[in-house]
């Protein structure tokens, strides 16, 4: 070999070693990291001390989020770095549809709408979703449901029923009650006593001190031409959602001498979701949500507000900390399909989208700018290529007495 082609392969090589340490960082990106182990120590799914919230799609807990993704089932992500949520692990049945999640202590409870079964997963290991059993309950109607020990509390449109379970297969009725005009939407266990939305015209409470005699106690009637979404309770205070703008404050502290307080316009449409802290209301509209201060009821006033500017439609929402957690109607594992979003409200009067990123087109665009990548260096490797045969094919010249 002459010394033209050692030089031109040397150089030859050089620069695709260069090329390929320059594309690996960009290929890195596609994939997703799978690796989280830590094991899971929960707690019982308590707003306050004695008050336990019927189910939604949402739930976070530490350093994980659990996100009820319909014909996806449960998924587990570990939100430890807030904008680089990790998938952990997944329980899905195919063909099952899950509507309605409880978290407590190491163990998940998930609907599943289309037979009427609560799947109950051991989840004391993330990484390593168990199906511990299964409880059927005899009506496909059921539509919310709460737990609290080993009772469970579960809705109709028109009945609410108290069960019991021993262990995680048999389910046994202790006691119901059926209101054939009622149309019960929601549910929330306070102590002895259970909240019940009727979106017909506010709410009715239940002693249920004798899971085996429940005795209605008490009911809020706002207006009886109207419809009431949502609702959430505080250890003081009772909030209800009516419609699409208005939203009420009542004193529940004598759960028998319920007291109105006041009422707030919210005027805005498309209301998905409620959830309150100590001294702030958050309510979910479609691709937003306002954030109302309550710390004082006489000037109750709105103070934040973000808003997703693509298409986006949210459904429900848990608050953690100064970050809103939102699950979208988006199924799929994060970035490429974004069925989660997490928003930092530090700034109360500016909050900040930490996750995904706030162009919709992100995952779409780390593969354009890969398969250029590659193409752009497959190109430079031929031109390089083609410099490097042309070089080393050239003869020398040669002088008119033979020599060099």
């Amino acid at each position: 070999m002459t010394k033209n082609n050692k030089n031109g392969l040397t150089i030859y090589y050089f620069i695709l070693v260069i090329l390929m340490i320059g594309l690996m960082p960009v290929t890195k990106t596609i994939g997703y990291q799978n690796t989280q182990s830590n094991s899971f120590s929960g707690n019982e799914l308590e707003i306050n001390n004695e008050i336990t919230r019927g189910g939604s799609s949402i739930f976070v807990n530490g350093n994980y989020v659990y996100l009820l993704d319909g014909y996806s089932g449960l998924e587990i992500y570990d939100i430890s770095i807030k904008d680089e949520p990790v998938f952990v692990d997944q329980y899905i049945e195919y063909g099952d549809y899950y509507y309605n999640l409880i978290v407590q202590n190491d163990y998940v409870y998930v609907y599943n709408q289309f037979d009427s079964k609560i799947n109950i997963l051991d989840c004391s290991n993330v990484s390593d979703i168990k199906l511990e059993g299964n409880l059927t309950l005899p009506d496909i109607n059921y539509r919310e449901f709460a737990v609290v020990g080993r009772n469970l509390f579960a809705i109709t449109a028109t009945e609410f029923s108290i069960f019991n379970f021993t262990d995680y297969t048999n389910i046994s009725l202790i006691d119901s009650y059926t209101n054939v005009n009622a149309s019960f939407s929601d549910i929330t266990i306070k102590g002895n006593y259970s909240y019940i939305l009727n979106s017909g015209y506010g709410l009715v409470i239940f002693n249920i001190t004798d899971p085996s005699d429940i005795q209605k106690v008490n009911e809020v009637v706002i207006d009886d031409n109207s419809t009431f979404i949502e609702f959430f309770i505080t250890d003081d205070y009772l909030y209800i959602q009516e419609g699409l703008t208005m939203l009420y404050f009542y004193d529940i502290t004598d759960h028998l001498d319920i007291t109105y307080i006041t009422k707030y316009n919210i005027t805005t449409n498309h209301f998905n979701d409620l959830f309150v802290t100590e001294n702030y209301v958050f309510v979910l509209y479609w691709r937003s949500f306002d954030i109302i201060d309550i710390s004082n009821l006489a000037d109750i006033k709105t103070i934040g507000n973000y808003e997703y500017k693509y298409t986006a439609i949210f459904e429900d929402m848990y608050i953690d900390g100064n970050f809103a957690y939102v699950r979208s109607s988006q199924s799929g594992h994060l970035e490429g399909n974004r069925p989660l979003y997490i928003v930092d409200f530090t700034t109360l009067d500016s909050p900040v989208l930490i996750f995904p990123d706030s162009n919709p087109n992100r995952f779409l665009d780390t593969i354009f700018i890969t398969i250029g990548a590659i193409l752009g260096g497959i190109v430079l490797i031929t031109v390089i290529s083609i410099i490097v045969i042309l070089v080393s094919n050239k003869k020398p010249k040669v002088a008119i007495d033979g020599k060099m």
